[in-house]
């Protein structure tokens, strides 16, 4: 196995009883927010609407881009601009939206309504289309009940596996446990940072549990083997020794992932 670090002998589970005080914070603080919040926020994937991305041949502040949606027929409109960019993000309700298909469509859709709103305060304006993005709020509905599914399908059969594998229920239960504390973990920062939960979104909650349950398989086979080979060690040893052997390995995965992640993010 490639070691990127020297072997080490750091007392992880003697700071078990911090680590225990740091999850319980973050996951009532990810509690409360959700309480609050009424569940998490919801992209257009999920709640229904329609997500529009456009171009502006000039620069609109966010105030009048709010007045051009209101007149537009589109109050409850949420808008997103970015710095130093001509472009802006629309999300609107499915209920305001006329379905694509009609005949006058693209004169009378959300983005020629908005392009007719800007103009009037903006002669000459242009308006182009980068990205729409539809979805009726039953197919939003179906879509939420069927990721929610997805993770917990997920989970019980990663815990199915391990149990099979390692023929030790506790291995399995550990498992489930520690997995959905990294999903719940997420999903509460996700919802104290208010940002919009989707399909994508929804794609990296599953990588999460990827990544984690395959440290947590690595990490109980070092401890299967110790278990063999230092018999009369006791467990609480026995977790240390194995998680600092196999600590290495968990580096250099978190720095490969996130080396990738950042030249998605910056590139």
């Amino acid at each position: 196995m490639l070691r990127i670090l020297p072997e080490t002998n750091i007392n992880f589970m003697g700071m078990r009883k911090a680590a225990y005080a740091l999850s319980l914070v973050i996951l009532l603080a990810g509690l409360a927010s959700l309480v609050i919040r009424g569940g998490p926020r919801k992209g257009v994937d999920f709640a229904g609407g329609t997500l529009l991305d456009l171009h502006f041949s000039q620069k609109v502040s966010a105030e009048d881009l709010r007045s051009a949606a209101a007149a537009a027929g589109f109050p409850d409109a949420e808008i997103q601009t970015y710095e130093g960019s001509n472009d802006a993000l629309f999300r609107i309700k499915e209920a305001l939206v006329q379905k694509p298909g009609a005949s006058d469509y693209a004169t009378t859709g959300p983005a020629a309504r908005l392009g007719q709103a800007l103009s009037t305060r903006y002669p000459g304006i242009t308006a182009e289309v980068l990205r729409q993005e539809i979805v009726g709020p039953k197919v939003g509905r179906e879509l939420s009940g069927k990721a929610f599914m997805a993770v917990l399908f997920s989970v019980i059969a990663i815990m199915i596996y391990i149990v099979i594998r390692f023929h030790r229920w506790e291995y399995g239960v550990g498992a489930a446990l520690a997995l959905a504390h990294d999903i719940f973990a997420t999903l509460g920062v996700f919802s104290i940072l208010d940002i919009e939960i989707g399909l994508t979104v929804l794609a990296a909650f599953l990588t999460i549990a990827g990544l984690s349950i395959n440290d947590t398989i690595v990490v109980f086979d070092r401890v299967r083997e110790n278990q063999a080979k230092y018999r009369k060690m006791s467990l609480f040893d026995l977790l240390n020794l194995s998680i600092n052997q196999t600590l290495s390995r968990t580096v250099l995965t978190v720095f490969t992932v996130t080396a990738t992640t950042a030249s998605l993010y910056f590139l």
